[in-house]
């Protein structure tokens, strides 16, 4: 597995945790843990140095009161060393609470242990009969309008005569909607149904990102494309699996961006649809199943650990802060395949959805984590570079807070870490 590279591009200076015996931090050059205080814009070159071993044990003892923030509700705590392994702070690290979005924490662990950084979904078009192109839908929910303008392209060019153009969505045979989601969460941006291709993740109106009004038909959406890109009015989707391979005539085929750009943006978006889909590149008949059993062959799951999507979106989820914790360790400290993660983690006043956050903490640019969010529901995991040159992971789970209070106790918190 190639390791991933990513640079904070609003650097003035940058410090980069090494690959070094001393620190315990696996990061390769092509895949350094990079902190920055996100100032504005400058034309200036990051620059990286090995940090030096912290000496002696760490102390944030007098950190414990910030605890029992009574802005963080029901809440579990982890913080752990990486160079030492030992838990410096923790509140009820091993109570189940529903997680929101830090779900997608263990999808994309999940999809490092199993796939490979430079995988790519490839969406193949057959023909069927005399004159119908068959897109064998894959699970690409990144398709572009480029994409669409090259399938249609190719079918031109190997079948001149087509009248028809259906889809083929066999691929995927767990569920396409989880009711527990909310249908109106279609229309307010948050998910579409799970259909195995999908134009922008179904948004609708030539948006190409954010929350906005996603399609019920997201791959009758794509057939309809092509469709019009080739002159023709029939579509539709087909009626159970077409044959593809050996003795099937391929008209055109495509790929998605590599696994690292669209975990990077999944990460950084905090996009239901793409973390359901890499949930479905696990298994397109029981993501979550085999997301718990991939984890299960390097972690021990907790027995009260429960998952029922791979976005978060699910208020029955519950994970411990522990586990979540343990996986952002795993990755910082000696799991090379996981480490590609911390990569992929918003930076606080940074990027993506700590982009607007710790603004005016210390904790700027030096922590790294991704968030979650639901009605009286917050989460942050992921990393801390303190100023004595210790790194830790963390995870925290706010339950029955008002949000936007939990999130200021949270930052705080965690700059409290950056400050020792």
């Amino acid at each position: 597995m190639k390791n991933a590279k990513w640079w904070v591009a609003t650097a003035v200076a940058t410090v980069a945790v090494v690959a070094t015996a001393v620190t315990g931090v696996i990061v390769t050059d092509k895949n350094r843990l990079y902190y920055d205080p996100a100032p504005q814009l400058v034309d200036a070159k990051p620059v990286a140095f090995p940090l030096k071993k912290p000496d002696g044990e760490p102390n944030l003892a007098n950190l414990a009161p910030m605890l029992d923030d009574a802005r963080l509700g029901k809440a579990s705590i982890q913080f752990r060393d990486v160079t030492t392994g030992n838990v410096v702070l923790a509140k009820n690290p091993q109570l189940p609470l529903l997680p929101a979005s830090s779900t997608k924490v263990l999808t994309v662990s999940a999809a490092l242990l199993k796939l490979d950084l430079d995988d790519r979904i490839t969406t193949r078009v057959v023909q069927s009969g005399s004159d119908i192109a068959v897109i064998k839908a894959a699970g690409d929910v990144w398709m572009t309008y480029e994409t669409i303008k090259d399938l249609a392209e190719q079918i031109r060019k190997n079948l001149p005569g087509v009248k028809q153009v259906q889809i083929d969505t066999s691929a995927w045979t767990a569920p396409s909607f989880i009711e527990s989601w909310g249908r109106e969460n279609i229309t307010e941006g948050f998910i579409a149904p799970m259909e195995p291709a999908m134009i922008y993740g179904a948004r609708l109106n030539g948006a190409r990102s954010g929350d906005v009004p996603r399609s019920n038909t997201p791959a009758l959406d794509v057939a309809g494309a092509v469709a019009r890109e080739l002159g023709v009015t029939a579509f539709s989707k087909a009626e159970g699996t077409v044959p593809a391979g050996e003795g099937v005539k391929e008209l055109a085929k495509v790929e998605s961006p590599t696994l690292r750009e669209r975990i990077e943006k999944l990460m950084e978006t905090s996009d239901n649809v793409m973390a359901e889909a890499v949930g479905r590149e696990l298994s397109g008949n029981d993501p979550v199943g085999e997301t718990l059993r991939i984890l299960g062959e390097h972690f021990q799951i907790p027995a009260d650990l429960k998952i029922f999507d791979n976005s978060g979106m699910s208020k029955a989820n519950r994970i411990p802060a522990e586990f979540l914790d343990s996986l952002m360790f795993a990755a910082a400290k000696d799991n090379s395949r996981l480490s590609a993660i911390l990569a992929t983690l918003p930076v606080a006043a940074g990027t993506g959805t700590l982009e607007s956050r710790y603004t005016t903490l210390r904790g700027r640019g030096y922590v790294r984590a991704k968030t979650g969010t639901l009605t009286d529901t917050s989460a942050l995991v992921g990393t801390i570079l303190s100023e004595s040159g210790r790194v830790y992971t963390f995870a925290i789970i706010s339950n029955d807070a008002p949000i936007l209070e939990a999130r200021s106790a949270m930052d705080e918190l965690a700059s409290a870490v950056r400050s020792s």
